[in-house]
């Protein structure tokens, strides 16, 4: 009989900067950007086995493990770097179908090996599903740059992250605890605040992260393209022909979503700039449009990744 193969240490994803010194302009890459797999795991009995594959116990309860990290190690055994590639965490409670750990990785996976190590501990899991996906879609030495786009999504709560002069540095939409969550921010300004090295031909990054948990996961590729059909930028050409009072509100609106709603404006009035806005009217939607083309053409890589999480299963997607 014909043995499994055992899951390939598929590596697609993570936009490293040192890979992007040639940098040519409007540079759009869609990638995972995390990953959160739940299961049953046994730390005590599998000490050892994650130990072998540089997985560093870090906090302990009552002399029982509760949470390891994989550390960067070279070859002599050395530590590269203080912070983990990953985390290996139980959860509170003990409901199984939540899982009782959680493997959390932000996918700062630089080699094979170490993906490697991280699927070794995921084989020691039962009950394996994931929980957390991030989507991630970057921008890069784009012209049209500097936080100018919003999510025109009627009805949904957002809220802005401004600097201290004053320019937006990220928008949120959608809560923290819901299933699906957008975040659009200067990832530029972030990693200069980390300090982290930019090649000086990056002249603006900026991220777009599609966060989705629990059943939503299922649908990860429907619902990527669904936050970029809500991904939108004024277009003041396009709302000069929509004339001055109709274009004032569009802009009006697109800046204010909180005010789209009934303590506002009347039922009429808000049917009418939903069907402008939905249409496009006033908007400039180039930066989902190719982001859309890039998923397309990455959508089976990013799948193959995904299900490389899962041990020999696969995530089952939804229509």
């Amino acid at each position: 009989m014909k043995q499994k193969e055992k899951s390939k240490p598929y590596l697609t994803s993570g936009l490293e900067v040192q890979n992007l010194d040639l940098l040519e302009n409007n540079l759009c890459e869609v990638s995972l950007d995390r990953v959160t797999v739940n299961g049953v795991f046994h730390a005590e009995q599998f000490k050892r086995k994650l130990h072998a594959n540089n997985w560093v116990l870090l906090d302990e309860l009552d002399n029982h493990p509760i949470k390891f990290g994989l550390k960067r190690i070279n070859s002599n055994g050395e530590l590269l770097e203080k912070g983990n590639i990953a985390t290996l965490i139980r959860n509170k409670g003990t409901n199984k179908k939540q899982g009782n750990w959680r493997l959390d990785t932000s996918n700062h996976i630089k080699s094979k090996k170490e993906k490697q190590e991280i699927l070794a501990a995921i084989r020691l899991f039962d009950d394996v599903h994931i929980t957390r996906l991030d989507i991630a879609i970057d921008y890069i030495n784009f012209a049209n740059a500097g936080m100018k786009y919003r999510f025109d999504k009627p009805n949904t709560k957002q809220y802005w992250i401004k600097e201290r002069n004053g320019a937006i540095g990220t928008i949120y939409c959608g809560s923290s605890g819901s299933n699906v969550q957008y975040r659009y921010y200067n990832k530029l300004k972030e990693r200069n605040t980390k300090k982290a090295r930019i090649p000086p031909n990056i002249k603006n990054w900026e991220r777009l992260e599609i966060i989705l948990k629990d059943k939503k996961v299922l649908n990860w590729l429907a619902e990527t393209k669904k936050a970029l059909t809500y991904f939108k930028c004024p277009d003041k050409v396009n709302l000069d022909n929509e004339g001055t009072k109709t274009a004032a509100m569009l802009e009006y609106l697109i800046n204010h979503p909180e005010r789209f709603n009934n303590n506002y404006l009347s039922k009429g009035t808000l049917a009418k700039y939903r069907k402008l806005l939905k249409q496009n009217k006033g908007l400039d939607n180039r930066l989902a449009l190719i982001a859309m083309n890039k998923l397309d053409k990455k959508a089976e890589s990013l799948r193959q990744e995904i299900n490389s999480f899962l041990n020999d299963n696969e995530l089952k997607e939804v229509s």
